[in-house]
């Protein structure tokens, strides 16, 4: 390789390196979201443990349940850089809908 095709090469290397720093808002405001759902979290978390002598069984499976979203919620977001096979929501609803097809009305 000549010395421009390496001078190219650098400056390419360095400009797509320095590009990561156009998604730096992106996570932080990711961050921020994050920190707000934790706070609701707690602050409800708080507010029934206070209460859990009064529950019967349903309200306490409610109230595991009711947490378990936010717990969700707050999991997903780190992963959403990670790829996902694309036809993979498409094949299960294809597939949902030949069995529905199959069993008929």
């Amino acid at each position: 390789m000549n010395a421009t095709g390496k001078r190219l090469e650098v400056v390419f290397e360095r400009l797509l390196f320095a590009s990561r720093w156009i998604l730096a808002p992106f996570y932080l405001g990711m961050v921020f979201a994050l920190l707000a759902i934790l706070i609701v979290f707690v602050r409800e978390l708080a507010t029934e443990l206070s209460h859990i002598i009064q529950f019967d069984a349903e309200q306490v499976i409610l109230l595991a349940l009711s947490r378990i979203d936010p717990s969700l919620t707050g999991t997903a977001a780190p992963h959403t850089d990670k790829p996902r096979h694309p036809s993979k929501s498409a094949l299960t609803v294809a597939t949902a809908s030949r069995s529905l097809r199959a069993t008929g009305p």
